[in-house]
């Protein structure tokens, strides 16, 4: 009934923010702050030691006669990532942004700063960094297609600064360099490229 649902949400709630669990790295983080090991994401993050997944197997051993799916269901009713999420990036200034973001924003002289906020689809600037294989490409765009509603308001973060009275000046975010600036799609001829260098139908 509803007040078993408002219930168990309280309780959800308080296992988000207060309960720590243990990730692959035996050390114990948040839930919100790990990933499941699913076939996906252990592809897509391949190689990434800034990401952390829940250590399944360690659950399992505590938990003899749960099945595994089980577990799994646990974990993400109570916030563990099961695809890459998009997130927010607090920057301590405007000085911790890449130089071509700084370049869009201009100079801010004599100018207060404040919050600096960036977007980035988790991962992202890792993979193409060092290259993303078919395989964690495809990975890119199915997680993009599921975000497809909101992804647009990711494509700009922001800066508030005070310069006689309180402002706000928008910047194209880390997650749209990314993904319209930099090469991370195969086309037909098996080479990387960006997405303004390929139609959709080449794309392999």
């Amino acid at each position: 009934d509803k007040e078993n649902d408002e219930r168990k949400g309280e309780i959800i709630g308080v296992i988000k923010k207060q309960m720590w669990f243990k990730g692959t790295d035996l050390k114990y983080f948040l839930p919100t702050s790990l990933y499941s090991p699913t076939a996906d994401l252990l592809l897509y993050f391949e190689g990434n030691r800034d990401v952390t997944f829940v250590n399944i197997d360690y659950y399992l051993d505590k938990r003899k006669y749960v099945e595994k799916t089980q577990i799994q269901q646990f974990f993400e009713t109570i916030g563990v990532w099961t695809v890459s999420c998009v997130k927010i990036y607090k920057k301590a200034g405007v000085w911790d942004l890449p130089d071509w973001q700084k370049e869009k924003l201009g100079y801010f002289a004599h100018s207060s700063i404040g919050e600096v906020i960036d977007y980035d689809l988790d991962g992202l600037s890792y993979l193409i960094n060092k290259g993303p294989s078919l395989e964690q490409s495809k990975l890119v765009w199915n997680f993009l297609a599921e975000r497809i509603c909101d992804i647009e308001k990711f494509l700009e973060g922001y800066v508030e600064y005070t310069y006689y009275s309180r402002k706000r000046k928008h910047f194209p975010s880390s997650l749209y360099n990314n993904l319209f600036s930099r090469k991370w799609l195969y086309n037909i001829d098996g080479q990387l490229c960006e997405v303004k260098d390929v139609y959709i139908e080449d794309l392999l």
